[in-house]
């Protein structure tokens, strides 16, 4: 976690937060002084210092509640945020993959996808990950080159590449299929978790602002549901998410949610790096939520077209599924296949 903290001109220039409070989280508090009724700002940008460090020697101070002021009499309440300590941590690998609408009327696909597990059992994920690429480049090293699945279920892309220009589209298919044997084989602890969003391009926005709203939307209700759910259970999650040269707003955007009161209470004040955004490169574990987030789009595309899927999320085993329903409001699952009928149904 970074020890350099905003100051608070820093803070008021942030984009507003991203709109996802958990609906654990109460609207309103009756005021403990004059007993009146007043609602909760949870995303209200404040230089909140959730962890502090001494100057020297080991251990650190976690704020155990956040304040709120009754605007009727001035009154200050406390909410808990009830710390942990984080004692444990997962490392989560983050990719995305997205579809625009390919004809008029079908809307515009987002996927971002995570897997992870503790420090300890990286080297499982890593091992799956070299035998997958193995099997579609037998000989050559996998720390030699990147697997981007876009690439190479493209056709016209594939021809291009010496090791792949012979595969047929039935070939890719059963590659995509031994490749998702190898991460429902993953130990049980590690986690696969998936963020999706569907939405209709609206008249006066550009598919590039489009494109980022579908990105910040997904990604940080992902990452705010992910950090609540491990913090809940003592462990501080780390993220290192693929990205390319564009997404220093994203960046921005996670701090707009890491200075409001509503972090506060979902990280239990655990302390959390902030993500870290790295180029593709090759044996990244990155590459692996690259698979899962490419199989998860092509379903969806498929299912919007209203013909049948060639690739099953099934297969993956057990998802942790987040996203918003057609109303737009987010919803979780955690099941075997891809909840369609809780989401849009």
């Amino acid at each position: 976690m970074s020890r350099r903290y905003l100051a608070p001109k820093a803070i008021r220039a942030l984009p507003d937060p991203v709109n996802l409070i958990p609906a654990s989280l109460p609207c309103s508090i009756e005021c403990p002084s004059c007993e009146s009724d007043f609602s909760i700002d949870w995303l209200e940008k404040r230089p909140l210092v959730n962890v502090v460090y001494p100057n020297s020697g080991p251990g650190r101070w976690q704020r155990t509640s956040v304040e709120f002021k009754c605007p009727a009499c001035g009154s200050s309440y406390s909410y808990p945020t009830d710390p942990r300590s984080g004692r444990y941590r997962y490392d989560f690998f983050g990719d995305d993959a997205r579809r625009e609408p390919q004809q008029k009327g079908q809307p515009f696909i987002y996927v971002y996808a995570f897997i992870g597990d503790g420090p300890q059992r990286l080297g499982e994920l890593e091992a799956a990950l070299s035998r997958i690429k193995e099997s579609a480049s037998p000989g050559q090293s996998p720390e030699d080159w990147c697997l981007h699945v876009t690439d190479l279920f493209s056709g016209q892309k594939r021809t291009k590449d010496d090791r792949f220009k012979n595969w047929t589209q039935a070939g890719v298919r059963d590659f995509l299929e031994y490749a998702q044997g190898e991460i429902a084989g993953l130990p049980d602890s590690a986690h696969v978790i998936c963020g999706f969003g569907l939405a209709y391009r609206p008249s006066g926005r550009s598919e590039r602002q489009f494109e980022h709203y579908m990105k910040r939307q997904v990604l940080m209700f992902l990452l705010l549901d992910t950090i609540k759910e491990t913090t809940d259970q003592k462990i501080a999650p780390r993220f290192v998410l693929e990205s390319g040269s564009k997404d220093g707003a994203l960046h921005h955007a996670y701090q707009s949610l890491a200075h409001t009161p509503m972090f506060s209470v979902a990280s239990h004040c655990v302390p959390i790096p902030e993500p870290e955004f790295e180029p593709k490169r090759p044996n990244s574990l990155t590459e692996l939520a690259d698979v899962v987030a490419f199989i998860v789009t092509r379903y969806l595309l498929k299912r919007v077209q209203g013909k049948k899927p060639e690739l099953d999320p099934s297969r993956f085993g057990r998802v942790f599924w987040y996203g918003f329903n057609k109303r737009g409001e987010p919803r979780r699952a955690n099941q075997v296949g891809f909840p369609w009928d809780e989401f849009f149904i």
